[in-house]
């Protein structure tokens, strides 16, 4: 039997977009001098979970307000200096879902600002029916889906979620929804344990991720022919 979605749930970084190489040096350069000292990417990542205001605490002490701030100004002006773009594929996905009255919905491990300015930076600001945002203490995914959930009555069977992280897959489990695995960057972190507990729903490309949840979606496919749906994301990758 296939899944029958009624909702699609997106990640940002790694999913939507390649910000990693921006975001980890990036904290590195505006938290190091907070911190007293030169910060590897190691040193960064060993706080991946937290929003941006949570790992500015672990650097900057009592000035973790002001390094926050330093850090939303440096990723503004550098997602735009960077050129930093949606996957291809991305933006046709996302309209024909909403088009189609698929519920679009957004859980991501950035804090409220670093979320706002990436989906502006996109032209996204309009694009999601809610967002969820990580918090300063903890990963907070499967909170996010049970409440997304909750506020729009829906069964888990109704939802899928596209992430690229492990945490996507474990949060997505624990509420029993289903998760396709965003594996389209070469270097996707956790692809060897992502194959391994969910290979059926790893994708290699968005196209690929696409042609699923279109086969998934009763109401993208009374919206759009297989067809021209495989073309329209296929276009854009080519």
């Amino acid at each position: 039997m296939t899944d029958q979605f009624k909702a699609v749930c997106f990640d940002i970084d790694g999913t939507m977009g390649d910000t990693f190489p921006l975001v980890v040096p990036l904290f590195a350069q505006i938290y190091g001098p907070y911190a007293g000292r030169v910060l590897s990417g190691a040193d960064v990542k060993a706080y991946f979970g937290l929003n941006e205001a949570g790992i500015a605490m672990k650097f900057a002490g009592d000035r973790w307000q002001q390094a926050a701030e330093d850090f939303y100004a440096a990723y503004a002006r550098e997602l735009k200096a960077q050129h930093i773009q949606l996957f291809p594929g991305i933006m046709e996905l996302l309209k024909a879902l909403k088009q189609s009255g698929v519920l679009l919905l957004l859980s991501t491990g950035k804090g409220p600002e670093c979320c706002q300015i990436t989906l502006e930076h996109w032209g996204l600001q309009d694009m999601f029916a809610a967002t969820c945002c990580g918090g300063p203490d903890r990963l907070n995914k499967a909170e996010h889906l049970k409440g997304l959930m909750a506020q729009f009555h829906l069964a888990p069977a109704d939802l899928c979620c596209i992430g690229d992280a492990l945490s996507d897959f474990t949060a997505c489990a624990a509420v029993g929804v289903r998760c396709l695995s965003a594996l389209w960057q070469s270097d996707a972190q956790d692809r060897d344990e992502l194959v391994r507990l969910n290979g059926p729903y790893c994708f290699d490309s968005v196209q690929a991720c696409a042609t699923y949840v279109y086969s998934n979606c009763p109401a993208l496919q009374e919206y759009q022919t297989a067809g021209d749906f495989v073309k329209s994301i296929a276009k854009t990758v080519n």
